[in-house]
């Protein structure tokens, strides 16, 4: 598989403990896997998946029966749940296509040295396999440099967004987003040129003044599920902050230097996800997020059947109550027909509040 702007191999990855920067200093385009609406994939999945499983994993496990992947030069999986952890096993037992290049099986205690370590070990089986897909060895020259383009892109990418907010620009955070799909699929130098146009067409709509803060939580969102931010704009609130895994979580680190243990630290310093011990820890960085953000509201946004993000809503609306910030939980099974009722329910949401 080639991207449009490169002749350069690509790797496909699920998971943002995965280095990009690693994949890239290896020559190779780090390519997320999203999911796309597309409900040929879910019919497909239902021949390795159970028909209860999360949708995303069900996208994923779909197209990769289908063969829309098969381009990619490797595949590096995550056992991340249950069900991603079906979708590599499936993929084993039947012999799919692209190759796996390595499977993650991530710690779930961060505070444990025993847990950092397995990840930093794991840092460098990846990349002992990515060096053995290429053929040489990856030198501290080219991870160096990999990982002084991304430090620079994320600096770029926070300081457009905090503007955007800082100007209640709701069109521009909603291209924003659109934008940051990019950062995953595409080249530093790829995703510096999108940033670049999207700053010199800047957006047309008129600013929204006085609108509610909205810190956005919870599962991937990269398809049709961005309309969710369009809503919450429509009905009087502006997404300042998000703790979702295709957002601004792997924008919050800088990488201090091109080794194994450098990257490996910064990557277990972002944002946990709620999949990781302790929980105490995710709550406070929920906690801080809300108060340094000034947040008025927070939206939880999980997909059917996703047990690890379902089961964060309890503490999460304990947390609001004791802080005084409203609280709303929205489920979705990234169908259209879910549309009609994410809106109304944001709707009677907002309505609720009253008068801003």
């Amino acid at each position: 598989m080639r991207t449009n702007e490169t002749e350069k191999p690509v790797i496909g990855y699920l998971c943002n403990y995965v280095p990009v920067e690693l994949v890239h200093a290896a020559g190779f385009v780090p390519y997320r896997i999203f999911n796309d609406d597309s409900n040929q994939s879910v019919v497909r999945a239902n021949n390795y998946l159970q028909r209860n499983s999360c949708p995303f994993a069900r996208q994923c496990m779909g197209h990769i029966a289908l063969g829309t992947y098969e381009n990619l030069d490797g595949i590096i999986l995550a056992h991340t749940c249950d069900n991603m952890r079906s979708v590599a096993e499936n993929h084993l037992f039947y012999e799919m296509s692209p190759k796996i290049l390595y499977t993650f099986d991530l710690p779930r205690n961060l505070c444990e040295d025993s847990g950092r370590k397995y990840y930093l070990r794991q840092l460098g089986e990846l990349k002992a396999a990515l060096e053995e897909r290429r053929g040489r060895s990856i030198s501290d020259t080219e991870l160096n440099e990999s990982v002084d383009r991304y430090n620079r892109l994320r600096d770029d990418l926070r300081a457009f967004h905090r503007k955007l907010v800082d100007e209640e620009d709701s069109q521009g955070i909603e291209d924003f987003y659109k934008l940051l799909r990019r950062f995953f699929t595409r080249t530093p130098d790829q995703t510096h040129c999108d940033l670049s146009r999207l700053k010199e067409n800047g957006s047309s709509e008129p600013k929204r003044r006085n609108s509610r803060n909205v810190l956005l939580i919870g599962s991937a969102m990269c398809g049709r599920n961005l309309e969710l931010i369009g809503i919450i704009h429509s009905n009087g609130g502006l997404v300042v902050d998000d703790y979702i895994c295709t957002g601004l979580r792997t924008l919050q680190m800088k990488i201090p230097e091109g080794t194994i243990n450098a990257i490996g630290e910064a990557y277990l310093s972002i944002p946990t996800c709620p999949r990781m011990y302790p929980t105490e820890l995710r709550e406070q960085q929920i906690e801080k997020r809300i108060r340094e953000g000034k947040v008025d509201v927070v939206v939880h946004y999980a997909l059917k059947f996703c047990d690890t993000f379902s089961y964060d809503v309890p503490a999460l609306k304990d947390l609001c109550h004791r802080i005084g910030v409203p609280f709303t939980s929205i489920e979705t099974d990234l169908t259209e027909q879910d549309r009609g009722q994410i809106t109304t329910r944001i709707e009677a949401f907002f309505e609720s509040l009253g008068a801003q």
